[in-house]
């Protein structure tokens, strides 16, 4: 009887062993290979789930691709990649042949390179007063003959409104046109030219507007006649530089 006892409890010593050794050994890698390949599923289904988004947002903007493309077209137009100076003075004779003025002169000056503002924060108006309060002392101490002359600095405006500037408008590409437009006709014509250019295909900045008084009827009896207008105004052009 005690023999009897102690093979089944050998045998069943054997057996624990036998299920703990196959556990370790062949039931617990392959539920640790399940649980990799569950948590692999996992990351792979996260990353097609932002690839259709992806996919969605593309094909978006492919349904919207001619209206980014006339978006660009009116652009370029409007900035276009060389001076395209002839289309520039038909527009300009149109435009002023439309609001009954003669185009008596017109000139256009040497490009300029676009001169990137450099931004500062804006100073508090108490620092403010104590600069300036402390500045003439700064200037009565600074020998007159020790002045050296300093180059001009790039433009410099204040944060409060920061301007829109890219990384991809440079000196490089980026130029301006300085044109001179003169005019002849009635003040109240010449306002109404301004505004068509102001709202014309092609982006032009005026700078100055003058006007002097036309004189007309005999030496006996003067009236007015219109003013001729001086318009000062500036285009741009975006240089493609990848075309060469």
């Amino acid at each position: 009887m005690d023999r009897n006892r102690i093979w089944m409890f050998g045998a069943a010593l054997v057996v624990g062993v036998t299920l703990v050794v196959g556990w370790l050994l062949g039931i617990s890698p392959q539920l640790n290979d399940v649980r990799t390949a569950r948590a692999e599923r996992i990351a792979v289904e996260a990353q097609n789930a932002v690839y259709e988004l992806q996919l969605e947002a593309l094909k978006n903007d492919f349904e919207d691709i001619d209206g980014v493309q006339d978006e660009l077209s009116e652009l370029r137009t409007s900035v276009p990649t060389d001076a395209q100076l002839p289309d520039f003075v038909a527009e300009v004779s149109a435009l002023a042949a439309a609001n009954g003025l003669s185009l008596s002169a017109m000139n256009v000056s040497d490009a300029e390179a676009y001169e990137p503002l450099a931004v500062v924060e804006a100073v508090p108006a108490e620092a403010a007063a104590s600069a300036d309060g402390a500045a003439p002392d700064a200037a009565a101490s600074a020998p007159d003959a020790d002045a050296v002359p300093v180059a001009p600095a790039a433009p410099v405006v204040a944060a409060e409104v920061p301007p829109v500037t890219s990384p991809l408008v440079t000196a490089a590409n980026f130029v301006s046109v300085p044109v001179t437009i003169t005019l002849v006709g009635d003040y109240d014509r010449v306002l109404d030219f301004l505004d068509g250019l102001r709202t014309g295909e092609r982006l032009v900045s005026v700078s100055a507007v003058s006007t002097d008084a036309v004189e007309g009827g005999t030496p006996e009896a003067p009236v007015a006649a219109g003013v001729t207008a001086s318009i000062s105004a500036l285009i741009f052009v975006l240089r493609d530089l990848d075309a060469g």
